[in-house]
């Protein structure tokens, strides 16, 4: 009998945050998010999940998600700048020293992660295994021309959960990707932020199909 090949991994997560002092009521990244309940994208199943913006609250429940859906790629928004919509490539383990929503700070401004197994300091740093390049000229295809490439996620809660993605994703490596997005006005509806999350989703699951990776 020939051998029976594994199943492919089918779910693309998608996270968004909650309220932070920028975005005191409404975190337009995770009223994006939460609109792609149900959908699906190039035979992907998109999984919207919202994050606490608290050091702690990402470090314990970002790993039973991925555990849980086994995720073919990941993608983190968050808010960004006013006038761009940044894809980030790269991330650090350290340099976290703002207070979170909670008004607490990672220890001694390092991810709360497992330690690698060999005793070695954390990599630094981690980058993307997406062809951003690609994407950033893709979405500028379908209009949004402030799409930009950035390598300064900001050392916030942002680059924390990028970061921690890249790392608890590195043995295998899984295609993660944090999208900034500006604040409602800047110069976008909340409606056409939803529209260009939802674009970039769409081109992610159609480079995972094409197996079109930079480090692929």
């Amino acid at each position: 009998m020939a051998p029976v090949p594994p199943q492919r991994k089918s779910n693309i997560l998608v996270t968004g945050y909650g309220a932070f002092k920028s975005a005191p009521v409404l975190n337009p990244s995770w009223e994006a998010v939460k609109t792609l309940e149900g959908l699906q994208s190039n035979g992907y199943r998109i999984v919207p999940r919202l994050m606490t913006v608290a050091y702690e609250f990402v470090s314990a429940n970002l790993p039973p998600l991925i555990a849980e859906f086994e995720p073919a790629a990941i993608i983190h928004v968050g808010q960004g700048l006013p006038n761009t919509i940044n894809l980030e490539t790269i991330a650090h383990p350290q340099g976290y020293v703002h207070p979170d929503v909670e008004n607490q700070m990672a220890p001694e401004g390092t991810v709360i992660l497992p330690p690698p197994a060999d005793g070695s300091p954390f990599p630094s740093p981690l980058r993307t295994i997406l062809d951003n390049e690609a994407l950033r000229d893709a979405m500028r295809a379908k209009g949004w021309d402030i799409c930009n490439v950035s390598t300064d996620a900001g050392r916030y809660l942002c680059e924390y959960i990028f970061y921690s993605s890249l790392y608890l994703t590195r043995e295998s490596p899984v295609p993660v990707l944090f999208l900034h997005i500006p604040a409602p006005g800047a110069p976008y509806s909340q409606e056409q932020l939803d529209i260009a999350v939802r674009d970039l989703v769409s081109l992610v699951a159609a480079t995972l199909e094409a197996g079109a990776l930079s480090g692929a």
